[in-house]
């Protein structure tokens, strides 16, 4: 699907504002800020082959299935890709689901220092 379709189609999807009451209207834009913001903390989808693109339930972009840790058993994950493919998001996510087992050891493996200091920091 063409992100141009996907765009209509998550636009389509919303109620005609001038159909809505003004409750009805604060109650929808304040469903969208809540969905959004929740939705914004989330990175990983659990849809099958998802393009990353928005759609139910994810207003934003997010993992593509290629992005998504592997779910088999695995010592070692190298991200061997081109450039903007989303590496650094990609790690970064994963780092920071790991440390939320309290003991973990985590291994990240850079040029240098700086390239992980930078890793870590993306939201």
């Amino acid at each position: 699907m063409s992100r141009g379709r996907a765009k209509r189609r998550m636009v389509e999807d919303f109620a005609d504002p001038s159909l809505m009451s003004d409750d009805q209207l604060r109650a929808e834009v304040a469903e969208l800020i809540r969905a959004g913001e929740l939705s914004a903390r989330r990175w990983t989808c659990e849809v099958v082959g998802c393009d990353g693109l928005p759609h139910e339930g994810w207003r934003h972009h997010h993992a593509r299935a290629a992005q998504c840790q592997p779910l088999w058993l695995w010592t070692g994950w190298m991200l061997l890709t081109g450039r903007g493919w989303g590496k650094s998001r990609t790690a970064a996510e994963a780092v920071r689901e790991w440390a939320q087992t309290p003991g973990s050891q985590i291994a990240v493996i850079a040029r240098n220092a700086t390239l992980v200091r930078d890793l870590l920091r993306v939201p």
